[in-house]
């Protein structure tokens, strides 16, 4: 079980409260040792790990991980355009396979991940903020997110990943990020107001190519390449997630999209109680160019 609030005063969002039922197997990882599936088939941490029938080691034996969590958010709004309540939930889906295991060669590894989304947006309804109250608002919908290939070569130097991505997933993040409730959090306002239909983000994937080399634990290179537009070019509805609802548009008919981001770890603890990591970045559509400097404190240690 997981749970985060956020306190505010007269005129905000006053109280939130999420639970969790988490028994994942973190998709977003499968780019881990083994591609993401344990001996188990349950990761390490899982605070509610279930296992019906010893189903989730049978399949984990011959290379796949199966996994998911759902969580729900209740808002109470005092203040904005409209007083009220709301409700919303995201049920997550997702798989990882270890290909070596199904008769492949090393290092191949696949991830597929798909959101149940439903409820209302208290911060459409109720705020009308730029910026989502919760990272996980969106709009009602069954989805695929991500549908992916990586392959790792020369002992995980040198890592290529093809297929349905999220930029998001990899690209411009802090390391605490998930601590907080808040969409400022997560994917930046900047990259989700500048770039066609939020750019490709939560809960919106694309078709694209991301390179990782990491000759070393301090240094590590992306480069990205995506469809730039993960919805539809041509969409005239102003809610980009309506014209790609289902998450199955596969389309390359947009200008593409470059991400290139460095990161390297340091070991100055000037103001950061651990080893920090200094982060560049470089994000390209067409002639439009962002770039961006961080530096990066490290998630506090359990």
């Amino acid at each position: 079980m997981k749970s985060k609030f956020v306190l505010g005063g007269p005129g905000t969002v006053q109280a939130v409260a999420i639970v969790a039922i988490l028994s994942t197997s973190g998709a977003a990882h499968a780019a881990d040792a083994e591609c993401g599936v344990t001996d188990s088939g349950i990761p390490d941490g899982v605070l509610t790990p279930i296992d019906v029938a010893h189903i989730r080691k049978s399949l984990a034996d011959v290379g796949i991980g199966l996994g998911g969590s759902y969580v729900g958010e209740a808002f109470t709004n005092t203040g904005g355009i409209n007083q009220g309540r709301k409700y919303d939930g995201v049920l997550t889906l997702n798989l990882n396979a270890d290909l070596k295991k199904m008769g492949l060669w090393k290092g191949l590894c696949l991830s597929a991940s798909a959101f149940q989304i439903h409820g209302q947006s208290i911060t459409a309804d109720n705020i009308g903020s730029v910026m989502p109250v919760s990272n996980l608002e969106a709009t009602p919908a069954t989805r695929l997110f991500e549908l992916w290939v990586e392959q790792h070569m020369f002992d995980n130097v040198l890592a290529v990943k093809v297929g349905q991505l999220a930029a998001d997933q990899e690209f411009i993040l802090s390391n605490s990020y998930s601590y907080f409730l808040n969409g400022t959090f997560g994917w930046p306002e900047i990259a989700a107001t500048d770039l066609p239909s939020g750019g490709p983000a939560y809960p919106l994937a694309t078709p694209g190519v991301r390179v990782a080399i990491r000759p070393n634990d301090q240094f590590k290179l992306m480069i990205g390449v995506y469809n730039g537009d993960p919805a539809n070019p041509n969409c005239a509805n102003e809610n980009p997630q309506v014209c790609n609802s289902d998450g199955l548009d596969f389309s390359l008919d947009s200008p593409a999209l470059l991400m290139i981001e460095g990161r390297y770890k340091y070991n100055l603890t000037v103001n950061c109680r651990e080893p920090s990591r200094w982060a560049a970045g470089i994000t390209s559509v067409l002639f439009r160019t962002s770039v961006s400097v961080q530096t990066i404190c490290p998630s506090p240690s359990p």
